[in-house]
């Protein structure tokens, strides 16, 4: 998801989780503004072993200054059910 006009849109729809990863990290390369230097955030929703492998991945790929990892809280979570993962970095300004 991203947000266009205030609401939040789809980007795209993948199916099967080794290809939402790479598509992920693939993103990350396209938008990322230096991510080298930047502080990535991650939260997931009852999946911490997939957050954990998509950490590895950041790291292997793009070595960034830091990664914290967070719980999608209990309110988010009754709408978007376990298994959702949020990947957050600064993009390349326009």
């Amino acid at each position: 998801l991203h947000v266009e006009e205030g609401k939040l849109v789809p980007l795209e729809k993948i199916r099967g989780r080794k290809k939402v990863l790479k598509r992920m990290l693939d993103m990350m390369d396209e938008r990322g503004d230096t991510i080298s230097e930047q502080t990535i955030a991650l939260c997931h929703s009852d999946d911490e072993a997939t957050v954990l492998d998509l950490k590895q991945m950041i790291v292997e790929r793009f070595n960034p200054k830091n990664i914290e990892i967070y719980s999608i809280g209990s309110t988010i979570g009754a709408h978007v059910g376990p298994g959702t993962m949020g990947l957050f970095f600064l993009n390349k300004r326009p």
